[in-house]
């Protein structure tokens, strides 16, 4: 028996109070409803696309992935390819390596993984109001020693990362 109780939405996110039935006892429990996102490995010329950018959740700038939210009814290389132009300018052609679950204690949504193995530069990025993001050209060994450094620390994004290092 499942019940929802109550449900908070934070514009990004919401949150669902749920009642539930669980090894014979009742239980409230708390659900984070975050949409699907996105994490895109891309390449140019035979160098990993990043970025930097200033992340509000640890209020500092961080080495990562290109990546976003895939928006409601999108289709989630559509979403990457989309994501990859906006924040970086480079576009190319995706396919969906891999499939991650952030955190299945709490949350519901999912992170996929997608590559794109060869873009071009249009030239033409147009970041979020917010977002400030430098794009970087990055040589696998390059990510290697920054993820060795301690400098690409999201944990998101390092699975990506050994997702792709798995089948290719």
């Amino acid at each position: 028996m499942k019940k929802h109780i109550d449900q908070h939405d934070y514009n990004i996110f919401k949150i669902n109070t749920i009642q539930m039935s669980l090894n014979d006892k009742v239980g409230q429990f708390y659900q984070i409803v975050p949409p699907d996102w996105v994490n895109i490995i891309a390449f140019h010329k035979g160098q990993l696309i990043m970025e930097r950018q200033f992340r509000i959740g640890v209020e500092e700038q961080v080495l990562e992935l290109p990546a976003g939210i895939i928006e409601k009814n999108e289709d989630i290389v559509q979403a990457a390819e989309r994501e990859l132009l906006e924040e970086t300018g480079y576009s190319g052609r995706g396919q969906l390596i891999g499939t991650l679950i952030p955190n299945p204690a709490i949350q519901t949504n999912r992170c996929h993984t997608v590559l794109i193995p060869e873009t071009c530069d249009t030239g033409q990025s147009s970041p979020d109001t917010f977002e400030t993001i430098e794009t970087l050209l990055m040589t696998e060994e390059q990510v290697k020693k920054a993820i060795r450094s301690g400098e690409i620390q999201n944990a998101l994004h390092l699975a990506s990362l050994y997702q792709y290092q798995l089948y290719y």
